[in-house]
């Protein structure tokens, strides 16, 4: 039997992984490489060797860094040299200067040396968003090439742990909106706690009627109805006082106007909330 060896006119797959070896009924198969070793691939689907490098310049006090490219567009990006404690930035193979100077510019941030090299970062338009483990996750920003923020990630909406299970663990808040206080009836709150987000459900309803046909209403007064709150903002055709009509309130989000002259209901929540501790007292 004659063994034939096909010509490999592209390896534009690249270098395949060894799960792949015996998958030659995969399209990229054909043009997969073994290995690639000192190479890489061109888009053409040749190779060509690795370029070579070359000395720049020296990183902060010579310390040892962890690099990370950042990539705001394709024709503009630049390298991140995280030291302890410090970041400074590299463009077209120079140190990013100060506006109107030639010392380097940096900023501080609240990595060691060892966390930025455990940083996972995700890069969104001109931010990062960075996370290591051990600190909060973090946002940094790009204003300019001289103009950098670093700052904890301003979350709104979660993420947040297991809902509680136990109903007679409560918090008490009071208000609703704005700067409130919160106890708890058990040992909970700490000083870590500063800068977290809780979600709270409302378990005491006594105050917010279920929503009933066509009873007497007014603008501002709230009611519940499968789990929301809903508020009226208004009568159509004008006047702050009328009946809830005879269509209760199901929409989720923004105004719904319940029938012809009827009231104008606004979504309030489900019945939850959240807050963010700013100062812990005990």
């Amino acid at each position: 039997m004659v063994r034939v060896s096909p010509p490999a006119t592209s390896v534009a797959s690249g270098e395949l992984s060894s799960l792949m070896f015996a998958r030659n009924d995969y399209a990229r198969f054909k043009n997969g490489l073994r290995k690639c070793r000192g190479f890489m691939v061109m888009p053409e689907g040749a190779v060509t060797r690795l370029p070579g490098t070359r000395y720049l310049g020296n990183t902060h006090l010579d310390q040892p860094a962890r690099l990370m490219r950042f990539a705001f567009k394709d024709e503009d990006a630049v390298l991140l040299e995280w030291t302890n404690l410090l970041l400074r930035f590299w463009r077209d193979a120079d140190l990013v200067p100060v506006s109107g100077g030639s010392a380097p510019y940096s900023i501080a941030t609240p990595y060691s040396l060892a966390q930025a090299r455990r940083l996972q970062s995700l890069l969104s338009s001109d931010r990062i968003y960075l996370t290591e483990g051990e600190l909060p996750p973090q946002r940094r920003s790009r204003f300019a090439l001289d103009n950098w923020t670093i700052e904890n990630t301003p979350f709104e909406n979660g993420p947040f742990s297991p809902r509680n299970a136990d109903v007679a663990r409560e918090l008490t808040v009071s208000g609703a909106t704005g700067s409130i206080g919160v106890t708890s009836n058990f040992a909970l709150f700490e000083p870590g706690h500063v800068g977290v987000l809780f979600q709270i459900f409302e378990i005491d309803t006594s105050g917010t009627p279920e929503w009933s046909a066509d009873i007497p209403a007014n603008t501002g007064d709230q009611f519940y109805y499968n789990g929301n709150v809903y508020r009226i903002s208004g009568f159509d055709g004008g006047g702050g006082s009328g009946t809830t009509g005879v269509n209760p309130p199901v929409h989720t989000e923004g105004s719904w106007l319940a029938e012809q002259g009827g009231p104008i209901f606004e979504f309030l929540s489900n019945g939850a909330g959240i807050i963010q501790i700013t100062a812990v007292t005990d």
